[in-house]
């Protein structure tokens, strides 16, 4: 009689262990694990807080000084050059998003609300019944660790609220829904918490990137993957290195951080800052992601240099890159 007894004992110190490892888990703003190497937040993590809340208060002087209020909003030359170096803090950033993405607009001209949007029946998708089916393949890939798509949060709402949006944007837009939507759906739902702030941006930046979702065959991507691969065939010693490990382009890689906006690749204090000044530019901001991607290869050409053959060199690329910056104003 005493077995049942034990292996209750160890079902209940089993639960114990996961409610005390769930509620130790170190989170980042929007609610993502932290995850450093050597396990901990770690000292080159601690040095990029710090950097970002320098950045911060660097930009609430700026603003306290120069753009009080609403005048924020309005993209000086100052101003966008203060955002690109060091972005804005949370106080101002959904509000400036959702401005200097064109959301506003994009709203008052559609001819059909949000809501309306939603109830439209799936056969009228530009991919028909096959988008859906996709999008909810993806759903439960879609940032699995996170409370609000895991179905760990207390509604449950998650994945359901990001469903609406990836499909209510594919009427809007008339693009047919393509893989790397949903982790940018996602990350704009964190930032703006608002469904329908989030789909507006959400169809603004779609348009923002036409070249990536509005052209066929991904055209417009091919495109941006050979510019960054000539910038950095530009470094000769990298350029011979990475051949004689097997590699000829960065396809290994760019798609995925471009499709994703870095969504999957930057820390999100970075993240933030980076979408903080993709969002602030005016006209091709396709060409800022191009340099950012561009920048991350640069960055790790140590640590490409000493990768030893594909996979070491897959490794930095998927791994290392975006997760060694220290320094939120580089």
């Amino acid at each position: 009689s005493a077995e049942p007894l034990t292996c209750q004992k160890c079902q209940l110190s089993m639960e114990e262990s996961r409610a005390m490892a769930t509620t130790t888990v170190a989170r980042d703003e929007l609610g993502f694990e932290i995850v450093a190497a050597g396990g901990g937040t770690g000292e080159r993590y601690e040095r990029l807080m710090e950097s970002c809340r320098e950045c911060d208060a660097s930009w609430r002087a700026f603003r306290d000084k120069k753009c009080r209020g609403e005048r924020c909003l309005i993209r000086t030359r100052a101003l966008v050059s203060q955002v690109t170096k060091n972005g804005l803090d949370d106080s101002d950033r959904a509000r400036c998003w959702y401005t200097w993405s064109g959301a506003p607009i994009e709203r008052k001209k559609s001819k059909r609300t949000y809501e309306q949007l939603c109830e439209l029946p799936l056969s009228d998708l530009p991919g028909g019944p096959k988008d859906a089916k996709q999008v909810d393949l993806d759903l439960p890939r879609t940032f699995p660790e996170h409370p609000e798509f895991s179905g760990m949060d207390e509604e449950g709402e998650g994945r359901e609220r990001l469903r609406r949006i990836l499909l209510a944007a594919s009427h809007h837009t008339g693009y047919a829904y393509l893989q790397g939507m949903n982790f940018l759906a996602g990350f704009l739902l964190l930032v703006l918490e608002s469904e329908q702030e989030a789909f507006w941006v959400f169809a603004c930046l779609l348009r923002s990137l036409h070249k990536y979702f509005g052209r066929p065959n991904l055209v417009g991507l091919k495109e941006d993957l050979n510019a960054v691969s000539r910038a950095v065939s530009e470094r000769e010693e990298l350029r011979k290195h990475l051949r004689d490990q097997g590699v000829e382009d960065f396809s290994l890689c760019l798609p995925k951080w471009l499709l994703c906006g870095f969504v999957l690749v930057l820390e999100t204090p970075l993240l933030l800052r980076a979408w903080d000044a993709f969002w602030v530019q005016r006209g091709d901001r396709g060409k800022y992601l191009r340099k950012v991607a561009t920048f991350l290869l640069l960055s790790n050409e140590e640590e490409l240099l000493r990768a030893e053959g594909l996979g070491e060199v897959y490794a930095v690329l998927s791994r290392g890159c975006g997760r060694n910056v220290s320094d939120a104003s580089e």
